[in-house]
């Protein structure tokens, strides 16, 4: 059963993720919609096509297309996340359905995991952290919403376990999928 402190931060980093996903499919469309709009404008007038008012009533009918669309996509998508999401603030443990990368690291007898998980807050959003887990993921961008990754700590062994898995659903070979979570886990491992 999640304590409040860890509901509180799943519904924060929900909040932001959102927050994030809406950004980035505001200014996509947007610059879509700007370009469309000089562009056809452009040529109606480069060809001196006199019919101008037609233009921009198609040019309306296009956006509102455009836009239809894009909230679709968008829904589809949010749809796709909600699951790696749930997980990412969650205290379960990674599926295999992700498509997880994984790898162990040796680590000293004094290896500070506190000390590691402050490093990690510049370059990743942390979504869940307890005393011998932690769970990371890229910091979303336009092009790319990266990785994400669980990494405990057994103490025993000196080890540290990372499991990495990209964030998007984009298709590929099994090699594109697991760059992205090769990177994050090569990331991660600089902070050590």
């Amino acid at each position: 059963m999640p304590n409040f402190t860890n509901v509180t931060i799943m519904k924060e980093t929900m909040k932001e993720i959102m927050k994030e996903m809406i950004r980035i499919y505001i200014i996509g469309f947007l610059s879509v919609s700007i370009l469309y709009v000089i562009l056809k404008l452009s040529i109606d007038l480069l060809l001196l096509n006199e019919e101008l008012i037609d233009s921009v009533e198609r040019i309306i009918e296009l956006l509102l297309f455009a836009l239809v669309f894009t909230l679709f996509q968008g829904f589809i998508i949010i749809q796709f996340l909600k699951p790696k999401i749930s997980l990412l603030t969650s205290d379960s443990p990674i599926e295999k359905r992700f498509g997880n990368v994984e790898e162990e690291v040796s680590i000293n007898k004094q290896f500070d995991f506190e000390k590691f998980v402050k490093s990690l807050k510049n370059d990743f959003v942390i979504t869940y952290s307890d005393k011998n887990i932690i769970k990371i993921r890229d910091k979303f961008k336009f092009w790319s919403w990266g990785a994400a990754a669980m990494i405990s700590i057994d103490k025993e062994n000196n080890t540290l376990k990372i499991n990495s898995f990209p964030l998007n659903g984009t298709p590929g070979t099994k090699a594109t999928i697991d760059k992205k979570s090769r990177k994050l886990i090569e990331k991660s491992i600089t902070k050590i």
